[in-house]
Formats: structure tokens, sequence, C-alpha cells
């Protein structure tokens, strides 16, 4: 890969999501944009699974851009949070739950307001069997931990999880097909639905002598998006492994999985640590699995690339 530097190009105008994007493949000798998207307008995500609507928008922007683009991969997400007792509900609908021009603050309220009254919510249909990937019904072989939040215990608060599929559409491929080659990979991470949202920022210092999250005093840095506020992630041993990895590179030396569990266990996305989801997102688990496909199957001739497939790994339980 000497020399030759993958360049990718995320189909979203979402600052947010290309920053942890960004983030994720930040080791990864890739060089990641939206702006090229320019005039590129985001197709409407009427397929009824994540794979489905993430391959609408790759398959879309490849289209937009024939020839500024040619000699750069595309990538493409689709991802939303999904709480059982609502049948999987928001799922792919995620993003437009309170509405086509909703904003995150008014998707989270609407979220919340229907776990009031879970019964309510009206005929949700095939909801469960549109948005869930198979291998993701709950987290019985993951039991709850005893910590508590706002005067509950764990086993009280609904259970959920956040689900990504990405597609990557690699570069050099003749525009004269109909259909592009391609690939997806699926992530996924469970956890629990806060009642209300947490954003207050724990201390990593508390346990991790000498981290600062200078995300903390700056206004402008954006701790989190989306349903991050009221995300509770389960710290399962392959989160919790991740994290270890991703922190022991960043601070050169070992963090204890038992230090991040005490700092960690009860709280929101929205209150780690600043960068610290890209490090255990379900985006970063599908976008984990594209890493080495990425530097061996993109070494300046993709279009060769023998790996890409229409199927995703729907089995991660995370």
């Amino acid at each position: 890969m000497r020399g030759c530097q993958i360049k990718l190009v995320l189909a979203s105008h979402n600052a947010a999501k290309l920053r942890e994007v960004k983030a994720v493949l930040a080791a990864c000798h890739v060089r990641l944009s939206s702006e090229l998207c320019g005039s590129y307008k985001p197709p409407e995500e009427d397929r009824e699974c994540y794979a489905g609507n993430s391959l609408l928008k790759a398959k879309a922007l490849w289209r937009h851009g024939a020839a500024e683009l040619s000699s750069y991969g595309i990538l493409a997400d689709d991802s939303g949070i999904e709480v059982d007792v609502l049948g999987g509900a928001p799922g792919v609908r995620s993003a437009r739950y309170a509405g086509n021009q909703a904003t995150a603050d008014q998707n989270i309220a609407h979220l919340l307001r229907q776990l009031q009254n879970p019964g309510d919510v009206g005929d949700l249909g095939d909801l469960n069997d549109m948005n869930n990937m198979n291998g993701m019904n709950g987290m019985d072989d993951h039991p709850p931990p005893t910590t508590s939040i706002s005067g509950r215990n764990f086993a009280e608060l609904n259970q959920g999880r956040m689900c990504c599929v990405m597609t990557y559409i690699p570069p050099n491929q003749d525009h004269r097909l109909t259909e592009p080659r391609y690939i997806q990979v699926s992530g996924r991470i469970d956890g629990w639905i806060s009642p209300h949202p947490q954003i207050n920022p724990v201390d990593p210092d508390m346990v991790i002598s000498g981290y600062s999250d200078e995300a903390q005093n700056d206004a402008d840095a954006q701790r989190y998006f989306g349903y991050d506020p009221i995300f509770i992630p389960h710290l399962s041993s392959q989160v919790l492994d991740a994290l270890v990895k991703g922190l022991g590179l960043q601070l050169g030396r070992v963090v204890r999985s038992s230090q991040l569990h005490q700092l960690l266990a009860g709280r929101t996305y929205g209150q780690w640590p600043h960068g610290w989801k890209n490090m255990t997102s379900h985006r970063f688990f599908a976008l984990n699995k594209l890493k080495d496909m990425l530097k061996d199957a993109n070494s300046c001739a993709a279009s060769e690339c023998s790996v890409l497939s229409d199927h995703y790994d729907d089995s991660d339980h995370y």
C-alpha cells in the first residue's frame, strides 16, 4: 500500500457522520471526503432494511459522479436504533422518526414518548422483521449489570441496539455497466434506552490518570449526535476489548477493562469522553471488517478485487 492512498467519498452530507467514519479509518491510509458529493442529492430511503438503503445511497452517488469520482471508492451507510418493546422501531426510520425534517432532539423526544405508552405505537406490522438483522434478538448471553441509572435497575430499562450496514463500491469501475460491484458489511452494539437524555460528560481522569478530555471545554466540539444521549451501550467483552486496544494505541500505555467498566457502566454515549464512541460503535464494528479488505483489495487496482459480493454478515452480536 505504500505510495497508494485509498481515496473514498462518503455518500452523505452529515458532518458528524463524516467525522466518525474518518476517526475509525484514520489508521488505514485513507483520504475520506464528503465534499466531492457536490450537488449529490441523497435518494429517498424507501427500502425496508439497512442493506437496501445503504446500497441505494452508494449507487446513487456512483451514478451521479460517474466521471469525477471514477478514481474514488464510494462508501455509504444506513443505520438506526432499534428498541425491542417497540418491535424494532424506529429502525430504518430512525432519522425520520418524528418527521422527515425532524432534528435529533425531536426524534429522541418522540421515541421517549412512545416508550411511555408502547402499546399505543399502533400497528407495527412486520417492523421487527424489516428492521432487525438476523441473530439480533436480545442479550440473553450478556446479563445486565447491577449498575442503576436514575434509581432504576438495568433490568427495568428497555433493551435496544444500534445497527449499521456499510456499502463499499471500489473505484475504477466501468460506468457503462448497469450495476457496480460492491461489498456490504454490518455492525451492531447492544444496550439499553435511558429514560431521559444524559449528556453530562464523565471525567476519564477518574480512572486513567492524566487523561484529559479536551472536548469538555471546547464549545465547538461535538461529542455526540443522533440518539447518543439516550443510548447506554452494553459493555460486553468485545466492546471493552475494542476500547482497551484503541485507548492503548492512543495513549501508548496499558488501560485495563475494569477501569473502563467502572467509568462507563450506566453511561450513555452522550456522556462518553470525546472520540471513545468511535472505538466501539456500530459503525466501528462494520468498518473494522472493511479495513483489511481496503488494504488488500484496493492496492491501486480495486477493479481487480475478487472479494466483492452483494451479501453482508448479519450474525454480529456485540
